[in-house]
Formats: structure tokens, sequence, C-alpha cells
């Protein structure tokens, strides 16, 4: 007596997974701001080719809401008047800002900022010496960088871990809850975009030292596809090298 009424409940349960959104697929993408120019690896012109391949609905961009409006970031940021502010005009993609506006950004970023200038001071050949291992990290890294999809593996991730870690034992704990602070924000908007736009292809565009760290906050949640960014790129450029081999 009971198969006349259990048939057509799941009759509507398939039909509700049938119409179900598809998953949310996240793509977090470092960008390299000024070492864009000298990167070749990963010029302007490849993270061009990674964004359009990737093809976004939705953007979540290393800028403040003012930053946004306007149109005008911070001098180092080379990628987003040449590349990503016109990729959004031209394709429509949905836009969030990931960096905090004020008065956030500056309750994050002074105390730092403050406590680094009065060790340069303090110490200056120390100072001089991290300035020096900053560099020495991104040139090792340019070395081993032969493709984009070589900046977002476990290598580039390991030595800008090792980067930070560093930073937070000379630093302490503004160091620590600075970035704490930063990243959370972070995963916030990302987490913000995705519930606000489900089955939609979202691309996350944080600083190249901060990507590791979002990717691993958003790995495991249940409402998002967090799509191997490595993996995605290199599938990419053997697609395009085969259309140009044709």
């Amino acid at each position: 007596m009971r198969l006349p009424i259990v048939f057509p409940l799941l009759l509507a349960v398939f039909a509700s997974n049938a119409h179900a959104a598809p998953p949310t697929q996240v793509f977090v993408l470092g960008s390299l701001y000024s070492r864009h120019k000298t990167v070749e690896s990963y010029d302007l012109d490849a993270l061009r080719r990674v964004v359009q391949a990737i093809d976004p609905d939705v953007v979540v961009v290393d800028c403040t809401p003012t930053e946004i409006r306007e149109q005008k970031v911070h001098i180092s940021k080379i990628e987003y008047p040449q590349v990503i502010f016109p990729l959004v005009q031209q394709h429509g993609y949905r836009v969030y800002a990931g960096e905090p506006d004020e008065p956030l950004f500056t309750q994050i970023v002074q105390p730092l900022a403050q406590e680094r200038s009065a060790f340069a001071k303090a110490k200056p050949e120390q100072a001089r010496a991290l300035d020096d291992y900053e560099e020495a990290t991104w040139s090792a890294l340019e070395l081993h960088w032969r493709s984009p999809a070589d900046a977002h593996d476990e290598t580039t991730a390991l030595a800008l871990a090792g980067r930070k870690a560093l930073d937070t034992r000379v630093y302490g704990e503004l160091q620590a809850q600075g970035n704490k602070r930063w990243i959370e924000h972070w995963v916030r908007i990302v987490r913000q975009s995705v519930a606000e736009n489900p089955g939609k292809k979202i691309l996350a565009v944080p600083g190249i030292d901060n990507r590791a760290e979002i990717e691993r906050e958003l790995r495991g949640d249940s409402n998002l596809t967090l799509v191997d960014m490595a993996q995605s790129i290199w599938r990419s450029e053997e697609r395009r090298v085969g259309k140009e081999c044709r």
C-alpha cells in the first residue's frame, strides 16, 4: 500500500537533484604585482591567458572597495589596470573586494608597518639581511618557475611559507595577528561570493604570498569545489599549445 506514495516521492527527489545547481568552483590564482614585469614565465600576458581560460563569472580581487569603485590602485598592482579591470569591463564579471576598506585596512596594516620601521631603525643590519633574504627568495622562485602553473605548486607554497614564518619569528605577535586577520577577511569574502553566486565559477586573485593560506582555509568547505590551480593551468596550456600546433 505504501508504494503508490513512495514512488512519486522518489521521482520528486530525482527531479530535484537533476535541477540542482552545479558545484560552485573556486580558483585561487596568485598574482605577482609589479613582478609580472620581470618574471617572463608569468608576465601580464600569461596572467591574461590564465584568467581567460578560467572564464569566471565572479572575481574576488586584491583591492579595497574604494579601489574598485575609483578604478585606482596602489602603483605596485600593475595587473589591475592592465589586465584584471579591462577583462572585468569586457566580460562583465561580478567583482568582490578581497581587501578591507578603512578603517579596518589601517587597523590591520599600520601596527606591523610601524613595527617593521622601528626594527629597521634599531637593527639596520638585521633588517637588510631580511630584505636580502626576501629578494633571494623571489630570485630563486623565478628560476623555478617555467610556467604560471609552477607559481602555484607546492615548492612555491613552501618557499613563501618559510619566508612568512621567519617574519613571524622576527616581528612576533603583530605579524602573526596581522596575517591571521588578513587571511580571515579574504576567506570570508570568498565564501560570501560563493553563497551569493551558487553554481558559478569564482576566481579569487590574492597576492601570491597569501594564496596557499587562503586555499588551505577553503579546503574542505562543502559549499564549494576548490580547483587545483597548478593542474588547471597545465591543462589550459596544453590545450593552447595543441591548437597552435594544428
